[in-house]
Order: structure tokens, then C-alpha cells, then sequence
């Protein structure tokens, strides 16, 4: 009798003891278990098995791995890894993933740590996991509040660049950026207000977040100007027609606010990831789809098509249709050795003295889509300052282009120059001729291997 008293003692003190822990685990919300690698177990110490309606508190690899419950499956990697880490001999690993609770899935921070044998051997590896569901979801929505531009939700251009760059050394298909803003967005702030304005920004950016779904960042870069990073483009082609549903969706965005709204676009592909450059890419043929007369995109690099889609060739002969030559004709004859340019911004067909076409290389006196010849030869840094001043003039928010810059000459030199043009309209008061006149100041660097002064 006393023996038997003995072991009922025994049991029910085992029974205490090892329930203790227990307890103390689950009012601290501890997840814990000990991982044996050599049997490929796991036995749960704490009574979690039983709130995810586990029977038992061993369970083997093979229904760990089959389990898509317990960890939310986007998670589950990262269990299998800290797993093979151990097993591996890691001493530490650490993870945060979401696990099933009677509450739904929440967030929870794992640790584990690898247990060795006499020999140094991976023997087992203990698993901690502690609950920091409020902790995460705090510092995720500051993370989002610093990330992200607040008037659209987007990202801003800091994370963007960010973004992009950090995929540089493990991306290697081609992308996409994509630059984007609204035609005329002045007159609509001036029309209707920056209120209405914010309105039609953030309309746009809803736009692109319903075209562009996958793989894709997209960021409000500043004022009415957003932008669309997209890796692993599967083809262009198909890049492209949904830059055309994008188009398609703002024009009739426009019409359902009863406004003419469009928006242009350039676009840069590339398989080199480089923010700098993929943007600067992307400005330049914004820049294009503007000159080309809005409501369009443009990709880099490509060639411009004439109304009827055959290529435009660059060069033109003079027995073209040509720009009015009476006021190009008076200037040379007071400075032939003048470096002076005309544009008919209709035909959009350029013609240099015969100093300028010499001393830049250019193709010939005549050339359609000059655009493509200049930009190229403008020094990077110069670019964005060269385009903001010739779309004033355009638009007419200034009366004369006057700005310096560098521009790379025909023997590689990069050169300081001074332009000077304006618009001259037509009898019914539309754009019709650009003109101006080009100082050179000299040379500025040689940025070509073998290149001499000049």
C-alpha cells in the first residue's frame, strides 16, 4: 500500500512539475518546443500543439512540412530555412513570420538555437516564439508613413530610388520605367484649383495602380510628375499596350469629370538597373511624347513615325518640304560663319548653318526630329535644365530661351554654349517658327579617350 501511495506521489508531483512550465509559458503567450534532429521530431512544451488542434505534442517533419495552417503559407519559407540553418549548425537564427492563433494570424518573432553534441555536432534546437503582433503592425505602418508620398499613398521618390537600385545585383531581365505626368497640369491648377488639381494627381495614380499590378513599384516623383518601375517585363509589346489602357483609362477619367485630362509618357527599358539613368532616359522621351504633341508615350531611343507609321528618316534632303528660309537667308547674309538654327514646329524639321553642321557633326542642313541628334550631345547634367527652359518657351511662360549649357562637338569635346531663341507665331497667333543663335565659349573637358582640344 505504501508503494502504491508512493507512485501515485510520484506521478502526480511529475504531473506538477511539468505542468508548471506549461503554464507559465502559455500566460506569457510562448510558443516553445525542441526541435531533435537526428529523429526529424519536434516536441511541443507548451500547450500551442493543442490550441491549433494538434492531439499530441510530437510531430514529425513530414506533417510540419505539409502543414499550410499553422503558418500563414507566404511565411512558411521561413520556417524550412531557419530549419536547415540549424540543422545546418547555425548557432542562431531569427525570423518574424504570422502564426494561427484563436485571435487569426498574428505576428510572431522566432528564435532558434542549436543544441551540439560531445562532438560539436547539430543535436537538436530549441524554438522560441513570442507574440509581437501590436509591436509589428505599429512599426510597419510607420515604416509605410516614411515610405510613402501622403497626398496619393504612393511611394515617394526616396524609396523609389531606393527601391530600384537594391535590385540592381539581383534582377537580370529587362524592366521598365515608365514616366508619367498630366498634360497642361498648370492650366488646370489655374482653371479649377490646386484642390481640383490634388484630385485629378491622386485619380491618376489610382490609374496606374490598377494597370500596373505586378512586379511593379510605383511612386508619385514630385508635383504632377508619377513614375512605374516593372521588373521581368515579358515583352515589350506587352509593356506598351498597357501603357496604352493606361492612356485609354486618363482620357476617360477625363470625360467622366467633364474636363480634358490626358497625360504623356516616356519610357525607358533597359536590363542594367541604374535609377539615374533609367529616369533620365524616361525624361528625355517624356520630353519627346510632349514635343510630338502630347497625349502619347514615347520609348528611348526609338525612332519618330510619321502619320502613315513609316520611319522618319533623321536627315532631310533640302528638296523636302522645308523650313521658311527669308529670315534664315538675312541672318547668313550678315554672319555667314554664324552658328544659327530654324525650326518649323509644324513639320517638326530643323535647319543649321552650314558652321553649326560642321563643327557638331551633324548629318546634313536639314534634319526632321532634331530632338534626337541634339539631346544626345548634351551634357547629363545639363539635360533637365535644357528641357525645362525650351518647354517654357514653348508654352509660353517665357518669351525667350536663354540658357547655357555644354554640348559635345564633333571631336568628343564637351563645349560651353549660349543659346538664344524664340517663338514666332503665325497669322492666327499659333506657334509656328523657333529661332535662335548658338555662342560658343569653347571647350569645357575632353570626356572621350583621344580626343583633342578644339
Amino acid at each position: 500500500m505504501a508503494a502504491e501511495e508512493k507512485k501515485i506521489r510520484y506521478d502526480r508531483e511529475t504531473e506538477i512539475a511539468y505542468s508548471k512550465p506549461q503554464d507559465a509559458l502559455d500566460m506569457a503567450e510562448i510558443i516553445f518546443c525542441e526541435y531533435d534532429i537526428k529523429n526529424n521530431v519536434f516536441v511541443h512544451r507548451s500547450r500551442f500543439h493543442e490550441n491549433i488542434g494538434i492531439d499530441h505534442n510530437v510531430q514529425t517533419m513530414g506533417e510540419v512540412e505539409n502543414d499550410d495552417v499553422t503558418i500563414l503559407l507566404e511565411d512558411k519559407h521561413k520556417i524550412m530555412e531557419a530549419i536547415e540553418a540549424v540543422k545546418n549548425g547555425i548557432p542562431r537564427v531569427e525570423i518574424e513570420c504570422r502564426v494561427l492563433t484563436a485571435e487569426g494570424y498574428r505576428w510572431h518573432r522566432g528564435l532558434y538555437k542549436c543544441v551540439y553534441d560531445k562532438e560539436g555536432n547539430p543535436e537538436s534546437a530549441y524554438i522560441c516564439f513570442v507574440d509581437i503582433h501590436e509591436k509589428k503592425i505599429h512599426e510597419m505602418e510607420l515604416e509605410h508613413r516614411i515610405e510613402r508620398e501622403p497626398l496619393t499613398g504612393l511611394l515617394n521618390r526616396r524609396t523609389m530610388e531606393e527601391k530600384v537600385n537594391a535590385l540592381s545585383d539581383t534582377e537580370n531581365g529587362e524592366t521598365a520605367f515608365l514616366l508619367t505626368d498630366i498634360d497642361d497640369f498648370k492650366n488646370v491648377n489655374n482653371l479649377y484649383g490646386h484642390g481640383y488639381g490634388d484630385k485629378v494627381i491622386i485619380g491618376i495614380g489610382k490609374i496606374l495602380q490598377q494597370v500596373f499590378k505586378e512586379n511593379s513599384y510605383i511612386s508619385r516623383m514630385g508635383g504632377d510628375e508619377l513614375a512605374v518601375f516593372v521588373k521581368n517585363v515579358p515583352d515589350r509589346a506587352t509593356f506598351l499596350e498597357q501603357v496604352e489602357t493606361y492612356l485609354n483609362l486618363v482620357r476617360e477619367y477625363g470625360r467622366e469629370e467633364g474636363r480634358e485630362i490626358s497625360c504623356s509618357a516616356g519610357i525607358s527599358f533597359s536590363a542594367q538597373i541604374c535609377f539615374d539613368t533609367m529616369y533620365k532616359q524616361a525624361d528625355e522621351a517624356l520630353y519627346m511624347a510632349k514635343y510630338l504633341g502630347k497625349d502619347r508615350s514615347f520609348v528611348y531611343g526609338a525612332p519618330v513615325l510619321a502619320a502613315d507609321g513609316e520611319e522618319e528618316p533623321v536627315l532631310v534632303k533640302s528638296d523636302i518640304k522645308k523650313v521658311t528660309n527669308d529670315m534664315m537667308d538675312i541672318f547668313l547674309r550678315c554672319a555667314p560663319n554664324s552658328m544659327i538654327f530654324m525650326e518649323d514646329l509644324n513639320t517638326n524639321i530643323t535647319r543649321w548653318t552650314a558652321a553649326a553642321v560642321d563643327y557638331f557633326g551633324f548629318p546634313g542642313e536639314y534634319i526632321r526630329g532634331f530632338d534626337r541628334v541634339w539631346i544626345p550631345k548634351i551634357h547629363p547634367d545639363d539635360i533637365d535644365g535644357y528641357l525645362d527652359d525650351i518647354m517654357d518657351t514653348r508654352e509660353g511662360r517665357k518669351k525667350v530661351h536663354c540658357y547655357e549649357y555644354r554640348v559635345k562637338n564633333k571631336y568628343g569635346e564637351y563645349v560651353w554654349i549660349h543659346c538664344e531663341g524664340r517663338i514666332f507665331h503665325d497669322d492666327e497667333k499659333n506657334i509656328h517658327i523657333f529661332m535662335g543663335m548658338l555662342n560658343n565659349y569653347g571647350s569645357y573637358i575632353n570626356f572621350d579617350a583621344g580626343a583633342e582640344e578644339h
